[in-house]
């Protein structure tokens, strides 16, 4: 490509920077590279509104929560030096929505998105803003549309380059060869801050020869790092299940038949498979569970989930099958100790699902 260009996009994606080298990827040695995006931060308006200010406010905390950049526009010139641009020429711009069509397109776009669009779904699942407030402010973008003093600045606030954008060659200065420009403007898709890739499609204004491709941007999930203590808490149950699922590939009927008898006991429905669907059901199931715990990638609370489902089918057998339990119900006999002791999976489960609730909610906290 020789032009690559992206409009109010990285402030949407969770690692810009890897937008940048993806974009220098795909631009040719001499190419050009054009980035712009706002500073929320630095928004400005007249009359002075209070229900403004709580839009700002609600917006800037449900684009960080989604692992957004809503004052990106200050942070470019270093976005693109850590991304390894080279020739960058930094500017800066400014827009203003001050004459009544203006004004109308603005309010009926801020208007739309606070009652109505996705922003509007996280506020009311967040419980950050409920629909008579949200109503509240959509009604004060209308009411400022049709004030003939009325003025907003899409301007930084306290960085000396508002609205700045840069423009930047991938490696080195030339002109792009072969008479025709080739060029592609890149967009999030879905529009969504959490999303994982970016596509590059061609501008309304691109050159003949434009055409669309694909940036393939990887980016780690909230949640997925996870610390030492939960690796263990995950490793051994996983490996000990996994490897017991693998043992029980090609029961034999006589003995699928005795674990189904035993299942039946904690989890009735059990009893309605014939031994050789029983036996596969606990195979496939205890390696799916293993291999859950196994792979970093899957979240602590979903493993966690899944251990729990199977642990706790064994601790209900355990409780429902005579001769397992002391009078009082709990406590092991000397017959039901060993399957007593699979109350410790159950345990590790609720662990793993406590721990991967607590990760999100601290991911959520740092963003907000």
């Amino acid at each position: 490509m020789d032009v690559v260009h992206a409009h109010q996009v990285l402030q949407h994606v969770h690692d810009p920077v890897q937008v940048l080298a993806e974009m220098r990827r795909v631009a040719r040695p001499d190419g050009l590279i054009a980035v712009r995006d706002s500073d929320y931060e630095g928004f400005r308006w007249w009359p002075e509104t209070p229900a403004f200010d709580r839009w700002l406010a609600l917006y800037l905390r449900a684009a960080r929560a989604n692992g957004g950049t809503p004052d990106a526009g200050r942070r470019l010139l270093a976005w693109a030096h850590e991304a390894g641009l080279e020739g960058v020429v930094p500017g800066d711009s400014t827009w203003s929505h001050a004459t009544p069509e203006s004004r109308a397109a603005w309010a009926d776009t801020w208007s739309g998105r606070i009652t109505c669009a996705p922003f509007a779904d996280q506020l009311a699942r967040e419980g950050w803003a409920d629909a008579a407030e949200r109503e509240e402010i959509a009604a004060a973008f209308r009411a400022w549309s049709e004030d003939p003093d009325g003025w907003f600045s899409l301007a930084a606030r306290r960085d000396p380059r508002p609205g700045l954008r840069t423009v930047c060659r991938s490696v080195g200065r030339g002109t792009p060869s072969g008479g025709r420009i080739s060029a592609v403007r890149v967009r999030a898709g879905p529009v969504d801050h959490r999303v994982g890739r970016v596509l590059a499609v061609p501008s309304r204004q691109a050159p003949l020869g434009a055409r669309t491709v694909w940036l393939k941007v990887q980016r780690s999930e909230p949640g997925v790092t996870m610390s030492l203590s939960t690796a263990i808490l995950r490793a051994v149950p996983g490996a000990f299940i996994l490897n017991s699922g693998i043992g029980k590939l090609g029961m034999d009927a006589g003995t699928a038949e005795h674990l189904r008898g035993m299942a039946a006991q904690g989890v009735p429905v059990l009893g309605k498979l014939t031994p050789e669907q029983f036996a596969k059901f606990l195979s496939y199931g205890e390696i799916a569970v293993g291999t859950s715990l196994l792979l970093p990638f899957v979240p602590s609370k979903v493993a966690g989930l899944a251990l729990a489902g199977f642990s706790g089918s064994l601790v209900s057998m355990y409780l429902r099958t005579p001769g397992m339990t002391e009078e009082d119900g709990v406590r092991p006999t000397q017959e039901g100790t060993a399957v007593a002791k699979d109350t410790w999976p159950l345990a590790i489960a609720a662990a793993l699902i406590v721990a991967g609730g607590e990760s999100v909610k601290k991911s959520k906290a740092d963003k907000a």
